[in-house]
């Protein structure tokens, strides 16, 4: 492998340099794709690809791409969700039913709601995952 087939995404640790395939790989799987088809995407066979979820560099690659998602997504609901909430209260005052935009706007501020507890879920078990490690470094 080149020095040109390595390199570094932004959201992970700067001494951990992934090759193109293994990012393909990565991005695929964070976006939804199966595992048959992010290999495919990537170029790798599935075997290799699960192999690959194993190796530690490659499994944090992938948390790290999915919370910076999940943090792209929350970002977008909470914008949303202050239009949702005004759209909510002028509705409220209006004489005339709205429900679509009523049903949307709080279908809007539940997934706002949703993605900011699975975002303090994720906080709390990467603490008791780094606690299990240190214990297990401890031994």
């Amino acid at each position: 492998m080149t020095q040109n087939d390595r390199f570094s995404r932004g959201s992970e640790a700067s001494s951990q340099c992934l090759s193109l395939r293994e990012t393909r790989f990565i991005d695929a799987l964070a976006e939804g794709e199966t595992h048959a088809h992010a290999a495919s995407v990537a170029g790798i066979s599935e075997r290799t690809g699960r192999r690959w979820l194993h190796k530690p560099h490659i499994a944090q690659a992938l948390r790290n791409r999915i919370a910076e998602s999940r943090s792209q997504a929350r970002a977008v609901l909470a914008a949303g969700a202050r239009r949702a909430a005004t759209e909510l209260v002028r509705l409220a005052g209006n004489a005339r039913p709205d429900s679509a935009r009523v049903a949307a706007s709080k279908a809007v501020i539940e997934a706002s709601n949703t993605i900011d507890e699975l975002e303090e879920l994720d906080s709390r078990l990467a603490e008791v995952e780094a606690a299990l490690v240190a214990g297990r470094r401890a031994r």
